[in-house]
C-alpha cells in the first residue's frame, strides 16, 4: 500500500471523543505521579520565552534622610530568571492492518487504538515526572562500573533502574549537564536487572555501550541538555553546580537567594537528616511545606518513627474541568519539627539518595506560587494534530499511521532560596 493513503475520516471524529476532551487526554494527575500532581499546574505559558523576576537587592532608598534616600533608590539591582519553553514530544505508531480490521468493530477501534494512544501518554507522564526531579541536562540515570555488556548503576541511582527499560535507545555521556554525550554511543537496552540495578545493550549495540568512561550519565536519546528544568536544576545537589549562570542569572552573587539551601545528612538517619534540612531552610526564609522521598528512604523514616508516625493526607492542587474542579489526596507522613509540620511524601522517580524540602507558599507579585509547572492552554501533552481542531492525529508513514503527542512547557521557580535538598546516607 505503500504511496496510497488509507482515509481514515471515520476515526478523527472517534479520536476527538476519546482524546481530544480535556477529561481524557489533557489531565495530568495521577496518583502515581505525586510532584507532578501536587505542583501547581499555571497553563498560560505564552511566546517563545518565559521570565522569572528575583529581587536580589531591590529598593535600597530606606533612609531617615530624605537626600540619601533618594539618592540611593537606584542602587538596588533586580535579577530575572529567563529562558525558552521546551518541546517535549511522544510518537507511536499503528500498523495499517489494524486499522483496516478495526473500521467495522468499535470494540477492535477502541482496544486497538484508543489503548495504544494512553500508553504513549502515561509513557510521556512518567518521562515528566521523572524529569521534573532532575536538570535539564536530562540524565536519567548514572553508571559507576562497567563489565563485559553489563553496567551497574552508582550508588543513589540503583532505582533509576526501573525507569530504563527493554528497547529503550539511551547515549552516555561524561557530564551531569548532557553537554558530553555523544549521539554516537546510541544503544538499545536489551535486558534490566533492577534488584541488582544493572543493564545490557543488545549485541548490535553493545560496542557503542562499553565504549566511554565506566562511569558515564545515561540519557534517553535526545534528551540531553533539552530536557525540562526539574528540582536539580534550580536546586542543585552540589556547591559546584550551584555557584553557575543559570537562566541568565549568575547564582554566585547569593548561591542560597538563587539556588537553595544544599544539607549534608550523610552519617544520620533520615528523620535527623530531614530535621536539620527543614530547620536550615526556615532560617533562610522558606515555610517548608513538602518533602519528597524515594520509597527505599520513606520506609527508613517510618521505621524510625515508629509509634510516633502520624500519617496524613495531602490534597493535590485543583485545577478545572469543563468547569469541574478535580483532585487528588497523597497519603503523607507529617514530620513535627518546630513551627507547622511538614507532609513527608513518598515518590519513586525522587532521587535515591535525596530528599527535596520545598516551599509551595504564595507569592504576592509573582502569579501565584513559587513552584509551578507552566504549559500552553492546549494541555500537556496534546494532540499534534494536522487537523485545525487537533482531531486529525494520524499520518501515513510508509505501512504504518503515524500519530504524536506533544507538551509545551518548563518548570519555574519564584524563590529558589525558599527551598532545599539534603544529601542522605
Amino acid at each position: 500500500m505503500a504511496g496510497t493513503a488509507t482515509s481514515i475520516t471515520t476515526f478523527d471524529a472517534k479520536l476527538k471523543v476519546y482524546y481530544v476532551d480535556k477529561k481524557n487526554l489533557f489531565k495530568m494527575d495521577k496518583q502515581h505521579n505525586k510532584l507532578l500532581q501536587l505542583v501547581p499546574k499555571d497553563p498560560t505559558a505564552i511566546g517563545k520565552s518565559w521570565v522569572q523576576p528575583i529581587e536580589s537587592t531591590g529598593i535600597v532608598g530606606d533612609s531617615a534622610n530624605y537626600n540619601s534616600g533618594s539618592a540611593n533608590y537606584t542602587a538596588g539591582v533586580d535579577d530575572a530568571f529567563e529562558g525558552s519553553w521546551k518541546n517535549r514530544y511522544a510518537l507511536g505508531a499503528l500498523e495499517d492492518s489494524v486499522i483496516r480490521l478495526s473500521k467495522t468493530d468499535r470494540g477492535a477501534f477502541q482496544s486497538a487504538v484508543v489503548n495504544k494512544l494512553e500508553s504513549v501518554r502515561l509513557q510521556m507522564q512518567e518521562s515528566t515526572n521523572v524529569q521534573l526531579f532532575r536538570n535539564e541536562g536530562g540524565y536519567l540515570s548514572k553508571l559507576s562500573a562497567l563489565s563485559t555488556n553489563t553496567g551497574s548503576l552508582a550508588s543513589g541511582f540503583e532505582s533509576d533502574a526501573q525507569f530504563i527499560k527493554p528497547g529503550m535507545r539511551l547515549v552516555k555521556g561524561a557530564s551531569i549537564d548532557g553537554t558530553n554525550a555523544n549521539p554516537a554511543t546510541v544503544f538499545t537496552v536489551a535486558v534490566v536487572d533492577q534488584d541488582s540495578g544493572t543493564i545490557g545493550a543488545t549485541s548490535a549495540t553493545r560496542g557503542n555501550f562499553e565504549a566511554g568512561n565506566a562511569t558515564d550519565y545515561l540519557f534517553k536519546d535526545g534528551d540531553p541538555g533539552i530536557s525540562l528544568a526539574g528540582l536539580e536544576s534550580w536546586i542543585p545537589r552540589t556547591a559546584a553546580s550551584a555557584a553557575s549562570t543559570f537562566k541568565g542569572v549568575d547564582r554566585t552573587q547569593d548561591v542560597t537567594r538563587f539556588a537553595g539551601s544544599r544539607i549534608n545528612g550523610t552519617g544520620m538517619s533520615v528523620r535527623e537528616a530531614l530535621i536539620k534540612g527543614i530547620g536550615t531552610v526556615r532560617a533562610r526564609g522558606g515555610t517548608p511545606s513538602v518533602v519528597f522521598l524515594n520509597p527505599s528512604k520513606f520506609q527508613d523514616l517510618v521505621n524510625e518513627l515508629g509509634s510516633n508516625i502520624r500519617y496524613n493526607s495531602v490534597d493535590a492542587m485543583s485545577f478545572f474541568q469543563k468547569g469541574r474542579k478535580a483532585g487528588y489526596g497523597i497519603a503523607s507522613v507529617s514530620l513535627a519539627c518546630g513551627g507547622e509540620p511538614v507532609e513527608v511524601v513518598e515518590e519513586t522517580a525522587c532521587q535515591g539518595n535525596l530528599a527535596w524540602i520545598l516551599d509551595w507558599g504564595s507569592m504576592s507579585g509573582t502569579g501565584g506560587r513559587k513552584w509551578r509547572f507552566s504549559y500552553t492552554s492546549d494541555g500537556w501533552p496534546y494532540n499534534r494534530g494536522n487537523g485545525t481542531d487537533n482531531a486529525t492525529m494520524l499520518r501515513q508513514s510508509g505501512t504504518s499511521y503515524v500519530f504524536e503527542l506533544f507538551g509545551v512547557g518548563e518548570m519555574i521557580c519564584a524563590a529558589p532560596g525558599h527551598s532545599g535538598v539534603v544529601v542522605l546516607s
